[in-house]
């Protein structure tokens, strides 16, 4: 069997990317995310069963009700080569590796899965591979150890139900399990929200109202399913989870977030006041017109592009992607995991020919992905029990924290102003709505 030379490079890709997964799978992840919580709820939830926990346990617990059941599960059956705390963080990390893979196969294979013109076969298998090794998204799945890679596969598949071409019945069907997945989704990880109002305005310009219908009734009765135990044992407990995942702002010093990291340092942020507003306010007023500004770009060649499916899953992973900027930019501190879903769409996108070939596109997504890297590095370092592996806090030993702070905030500042300037002045020839 021959292979090209783009061929053998996304295969070195994929076992360079492999050993890195692979290798950190050995160590023990962010300690108080793994073990000083989900660890500690997985053996508990064991302990007193998934519904007594909820009921009865008394300790810090702030995550959605499904990460119980899912912590419960990976707990259990770590139990099977041992009960410790290493076979829970291996196989928690094993879990995001396959997710990870997945998400790669969703890359590759997007022609598949819907019926949409992209780069070649070979080119894709390139972009997979890069996804597969980049740091940015590996340190969070197997370093870290956090699943939020799970979230964004969950929704994607959601997104893609809506674009299968199948009989009307079936696609009725799909529509309904389309939002039933993204409601388990969401009662994992809050951050599935995003997805909603992307795919609900997607569906009401396109005036598609029977699968929108049918969408509303997957996430009410997924919903229902999902959330109806937990509420009847302890409802005070789901509404204050709810609340606390619900509102992460909560987490910034006086509404700070990573705007304001790139001007100011955070513990300083609350002396800044701008034409008589504190920076609360005028986050929350960012946050709104960046939305707006978001849901304009996708408007603005709407009516051009809707009876291109390609064009028109690429402006809607467009829009993800700027609607998670928005949130994490002006609603979320910099220290947090939560530009995860841009990070992943950025790669999608590039299977598209318009972003393949567009070096200020790459160049974007590049910026995107190394101050998000950058970010996790010093998130990460910043816990004392983060101990291992011991080659991040290495790299700390002669770095100014608080600049290096500063300079990712900056370039996820510009990649989201990059990105924006992009959507504005994207032009559609006819060609490329065939």
């Amino acid at each position: 069997m021959k292979f090209n030379k783009i061929t053998k490079i996304s295969i070195s890709l994929i076992i360079l990317g492999s050993f890195f997964r692979i290798y950190h799978l050995f160590f023990t992840g962010y300690f108080f995310d793994i073990i000083e919580t989900q660890y500690v709820w997985g053996k508990a939830a064991s302990e007193l069963g998934i519904l007594n926990f909820w009921k009865n346990y008394d300790g810090f617990f702030d995550y959605m009700p499904l990460s119980v059941v899912l912590e419960y599960l990976i707990y259990n059956l770590s139990r099977i080569f041992g009960d410790t705390q290493f076979y829970f963080n291996f196989l928690l990390k094993t879990l995001n590796l396959v997710t990870d893979i997945f998400i790669s196969g969703i890359i590759f294979y997007l022609p598949k899965l819907i019926k949409v013109k992209t780069i070649t076969k070979e080119n894709r298998l390139l972009v997979s591979s890069i996804f597969y090794l980049v740091p940015s998204v590996w340190f969070v799945s197997n370093v870290w150890g956090q699943n939020d890679s799970l979230v964004v596969l969950l929704g994607l598949i959601s997104m893609i139900l809506l674009f299968v071409k199948n009989p009307t019945k079936e696609r009725d069907f799909n529509a309904f399990l389309s939002g039933g997945i993204l409601s388990i989704s969401f009662w994992v990880k809050q951050q599935a929200i995003l997805f909603v109002p992307v795919i609900y305005l997607y569906l009401l310009l396109n005036k598609e109202y029977k699968k929108l219908l049918n969408f509303t009734v997957g996430i009410i009765i997924s919903t229902i399913l999902s959330i109806a135990p937990f509420w009847l044992v302890n409802s005070e407990r789901t509404i204050f989870v709810l609340q606390t995942v619900s509102n992460r702002q909560a987490n910034t010093t006086n509404g700070a977030n990573n705007f304001w990291m790139a001007i100011k340092k955070i513990g300083d942020s609350n002396e800044i006041i701008l034409g008589g507003l504190s920076i609360e306010h005028i986050s929350k007023i960012l946050l709104v017109i960046s939305g707006i500004l978001s849901v304009f770009i996708f408007y603005k060649n709407f009516n051009k592009i809707k009876s291109s499916t390609t064009q028109l899953f690429e402006n809607l992973i467009y829009l993800l992607l700027l609607i998670n900027y928005s949130y994490f930019t002006f609603a979320t501190k910099v220290h947090s995991r939560y530009l995860h879903i841009a990070i992943i769409c950025s790669f999608l996108l590039l299977v598209f020919k318009k972003n393949f070939h567009n070096k200020l596109f790459i160049f974007t997504v590049f910026l995107a992905n190394l101050g998000y890297f950058i970010n996790q590095l010093i998130v990460f370092n910043s816990y004392d029990k983060n101990v291992e592996p011991k080659w991040v806090g290495n790299f700390f030993i002669n770095q100014d924290t608080q600049t290096l702070i500063i300079i990712s905030s900056w370039l996820i500042i510009s990649s989201f102003a990059l990105f924006i300037w992009i959507g504005l002045t994207r032009k559609y020839p006819n060609e490329d709505l065939q």
